[in-house]
């Protein structure tokens, strides 16, 4: 195993990007599980994965057909996390 491509993507704002999707997607889970706020912890969870993948493909440079499909979905659930945050929040804006 090449051991020089873990290293050359292992730096520190990608070490930050993956705990903090970590952390969020385990937010993401207590909130649906526990608080059953199932909009906004889904938001949560979704913006967590969008936060792994940006991690993984290196700020979205990754231009494999693995990296851009991982770019795609993370891409789609960065969208759809942050609609459904904004949405759960809409009654403290109006």
């Amino acid at each position: 195993m090449d051991f020089r491509i873990i290293r050359n993507h292992l730096n520190l704002s990608n070490m930050i990007l993956f705990f903090s999707g970590l952390f969020l997607v385990a937010w993401g889970l207590w909130l649906v599980y526990k608080r059953r706020d199932y909009v906004f912890g889904g938001g949560m969870f979704l913006i967590g994965i969008g936060n792994l993948s940006l991690a993984v493909t290196n700020g979205f440079t990754n231009m494999s057909p693995q990296g851009r499909l991982i770019i795609r979905f993370g891409a789609f659930s960065y969208i759809v996390g942050i609609l459904c945050a904004a949405y759960s929040m809409r009654h403290l804006v109006m």
